[in-house]
């Protein structure tokens, strides 16, 4: 069994996930800002179907998860948080 990789929190975490690279004039663009609370040395996981993942130090006691779905089927993916003790997962699905 592999341990999960651990990152010190605070952090800053954004995942954008898109349907495509240019955004059209008909395209949508559905933000997801999120504050969370993890004990420190809480593992993380992120499973994203595409676009970036960042993950910054910054000087704050929470995690904020920001995300961004952009594209014309931006309604059709979902952003998954969830929480356990130590643990926090992000999963995109499209």
């Amino acid at each position: 069994m592999t341990n999960a990789p651990r990152i010190a929190f605070p952090v800053a975490l954004s995942v954008l996930a898109g349907c495509g690279t240019a955004a059209s004039a008909a395209s949508q663009l559905l933000v997801i800002d999120q504050d969370l609370t993890l004990e420190e040395g809480a593992s993380l996981s992120v499973d994203n179907v595409a676009g970036e993942i960042r993950v910054e130090a910054w000087d704050k006691d929470t995690v904020h998860i920001h995300a961004e779905k952009a594209g014309s089927g931006a309604d059709e993916i979902a952003v998954e948080i969830g929480t356990d003790p130590g643990h926090l997962r992000i999963r995109t699905q499209y």
